[in-house]
């Protein structure tokens, strides 16, 4: 697998928690990039959940594993340094142009397209795409002027817990889901969903192996349990629980 090494740090982001650091590296492309600002667990999620999305048919930038040299690492702040961290880091590509998805803008987005992003991230269960009047965090980004969007950000799919309440009355696509789902659709979406788990297992090889090793002795990230609940839900059990 091609392993690109970022060669320049542009600039740091004010949106999210891991406070991603915006690098160039030597394929020519621009990344989002998390290192060590994210812990092992949240990487490993970011990595996964991506695959996944994409496989699943969602629209999503490339993400890539990107190299961290010791020479850029020698070259760069304390603080700067300690976030992105030796080894390898994840890395979105970035799309322009795009800004981040408003509530005005839901109209623009297809419902076919709400509804895939609605129904991926309550198989993931995953709680961080929210929006309403009031603002949020969508990790949604739209090209304006082709209506083409994109869904970021996965590291924290796949919790301990998960809060189905919550999730139904703060997903920005909430409303997507107005009428009944028949039976038809539902073994659509399974079909997407079983590609996806195709490509668990080929993702996960691709994983770096001290990630591997630090996720084993921590229990960061609970892969045989989480894997087991995606298959579950892809066979049928995510529709008994639905309740949109």
């Amino acid at each position: 697998m091609n392993t690109p090494q970022i060669t320049q740090i542009i600039r740091r982001t004010d949106q999210g928690a891991t406070r991603p650091l915006v690098c160039r590296a030597d394929d020519g492309y621009v990344y989002y990039v998390k290192g060590h600002s994210a812990s092992t667990g949240e990487r490993i999620r970011e990595w996964m959940g991506t695959h996944l999305a994409q496989a699943f048919g969602l629209p999503v930038p490339p993400m890539l594993l990107l190299e961290v040299s010791a020479t850029l690492l020698k070259s760069l702040d304390s603080e700067t340094t300690r976030d992105l961290g030796k080894g390898y880091a994840v890395g979105s590509r970035q799309v322009q142009p795009v800004s981040e998805l408003r509530y005005d803008d839901i109209p623009l987005i297809p419902s076919s397209t709400q509804q895939a992003i609605l129904l991926f991230d309550y198989w993931v269960q995953n709680e961080d795409r929210t929006l309403s009047a009031l603002g949020g965090n969508p990790n949604l980004l739209l090209n304006k002027a082709t209506s083409e969007l994109f869904a970021i950000d996965y590291n924290l799919i796949l919790p301990t817990a998960f809060d189905a309440a919550l999730f139904w009355q703060t997903h920005v696509f909430r409303d997507a889901l107005k009428q009944h789902i028949g039976q038809v659709q539902q073994q659509a979406f399974e079909r997407n969903m079983q590609c996806a788990l195709s490509q668990w297992s080929q993702a996960w090889q691709q994983l770096p192996d001290d990630w591997l090793d630090e996720n084993q002795s921590t229990g960061a990230f609970d892969d045989v349990t989480a894997l087991q609940r995606l298959e579950h839900a892809q066979q049928g059990a995510i529709w008994r629980d639905f309740h949109p």
